[in-house]
């Protein structure tokens, strides 16, 4: 519960905008050209999971037609069925071409690929991993596509910026003029005690006949670690409409707290405790190097 809060925290600020959402309005709309005939912006959602990404969206209250999803895990698209009345296509993304993404007429994508590539637990192998092929295959279709989109959103694991996979991802983007913005995201910024840091980018088309750009370009082209402008306070995460509120939540759902004792700290959970116990160890340690610097400025 926690991570999907979260998820749809960050996804929310980054699909929505950044200026907006701290100006209290409602993010602005797609562009003109990025918009059907009912004024709504098509989205694909690749390895959509339960939905997670497609519920950030949703909350960011950017007005979307998500016309098809595609998820190879059956149990996931089982939830996802569930969550948003049809289920995800169900197969290899690599079986796709570019004429069928051309179909869609999608002007966004959201992108969650494969994270066990890029993983500090894993082989590393980046775009050498079978489960990297889908993503790489994606990339190389958008450039033989006759209808490319024209904004992306990834997410992954941290260490996926140093990979191959990653400078493929830039180096197609850039040779078809999209615009690029990189976070370190992780639940603690958003006042949430929970450790999981992300890596988020957005990639922005640049229109020939008439120039846009994000909200903050300032930060194209950057991978920023803490983006304090994107910080949020508690009273930010409110709950949406139709949210199961936590007191009619069913058990079925709910992580047994065994499990979370022992499993915990591999999950990312900070228990209060531990929340209050860091935050006590982070003053005891400014408070020493307080010391140690009176104490120089003393030897002097």
């Amino acid at each position: 519960m926690v991570w999907i809060v979260y998820r749809a925290g960050v996804n929310s600020v980054l699909l929505g905008s950044t200026a907006a959402q701290e100006a209290g309005k409602p993010p602005p709309p797609p562009p003109p050209e990025a918009m059907d005939s009912a004024g709504l912006c098509r989205v694909l959602e690749f390895y959509s999971g339960i939905g997670g990404t497609r519920y950030s969206l949703a909350a960011s209250g950017v007005q979307v037609e998500v016309v098809a999803a595609f998820d190879i895990n059956d149990v996931a698209n089982d939830v996802d069925e569930l969550n948003f009345g049809h289920r995800p296509c169900q197969g290899n993304i690599q079986t796709l071409t570019a004429s069928d993404l051309d179909k869609c007429k999608a002007q966004a994508w959201l992108l969650s690929p494969p994270c066990q590539p890029y993983t500090w637990q894993g082989l590393q192998k980046h775009s050498a991993d079978a489960r990297a092929f889908s993503f790489i295959k994606i990339l190389n279709l958008m450039k033989t596509m006759g209808f490319p989109p024209q904004m992306l959103f990834v997410e992954n694991v941290v260490r996926f910026e140093v990979s191959d996979t990653h400078d493929q991802l830039l180096e197609v983007l850039s040779d078809l003029n999209f615009n690029t913005q990189e976070f370190f995201l992780s639940p603690l910024q958003f006042c949430i005690p929970y450790s999981r840091p992300r890596y988020f980018s957005l990639y922005y088309l640049q229109a020939k006949r008439e120039p846009r750009s994000f909200q903050n370009p300032s930060v194209n082209s950057k991978l920023l670690r803490a983006p304090t402008f994107l910080v949020l306070t508690p009273s930010d995460f409110k709950e949406s409409d139709g949210c199961i509120t936590s007191e009619t939540v069913c058990q079925d759902y709910v992580v047994p707290l065994n499990f979370i004792e022992r499993w915990g700290n591999a999950m990312g959970i900070l228990p209060f405790l531990d929340w209050i116990l860091q935050f006590y160890h982070l003053m005891i340690f400014i408070y020493y190097l307080e010391f140690l610097f009176l104490f120089l400025l003393t030897c002097d």
